[in-house]
């Protein structure tokens, strides 16, 4: 048996085993009874998963994947036992076991962008702020009404009276 330990902010929600990687027609695995691997939730008593291996004189690796579970963060006992297991050679019987663990931390935004963002936001602010008004003399409205426009503080004349004045002239 041995413990597993997750952190807050990470689940577990899988798990796999591959068992006797190291069998072979030549060097099968002897079990009787076949070992079972069992995962259990410390503290709250619960057995998440109970599955028996591979069963007698397996030859090539067996893969086992436990029904889908979601637990939250805490100690997990993992049992791989209960039985007599080993290989022909007597030699040590090798496995495979993978737990899938998906991280629920929350992104973060990080300083150097979020002073980024802001510089931007205040960029887009002052880049779309109307002028400012100014006041017009008094004269530009008698010019105004004479033809003439103010753009860009030039005095011009309109297009429609820069045409008339050159037909009137010829």
């Amino acid at each position: 048996m041995f413990l597993v330990r997750l952190a807050a902010n990470f689940k577990p929600v899988g798990a796999r085993i591959e068992w006797a990687t190291n069998g072979s027609s030549l060097n099968p695995v002897f079990a009787a009874p076949a070992p079972v691997w069992t995962l259990d939730e410390i503290g709250a008593d619960a057995t998440i998963f109970l599955l028996d291996t591979a069963g007698r004189d397996t030859a090539t690796p067996v893969l086992h994947t436990a029904p889908a579970f979601e637990r939250g963060p805490g100690s997990y006992g993992v049992l791989l036992g209960n039985g007599t297991f080993a290989m022909n050679n007597n030699g040590l019987m090798a496995y495979r076991m993978n737990f899938s663990v998906f991280d629920t931390t929350p992104p973060t935004v990080s300083e150097p962008l979020s002073t980024l963002l802001v510089g931007v936001a205040l960029g887009l602010l002052l880049a779309t702020r109307r002028p400012a008004i100014v006041p017009v003399p008094a004269s530009a409205y008698a010019a105004r009404r004479r033809g003439y426009a103010i753009l860009g503080g030039h005095w011009c004349v309109s297009a429609w009276q820069a045409l008339h004045q050159a037909y009137s002239a010829s």
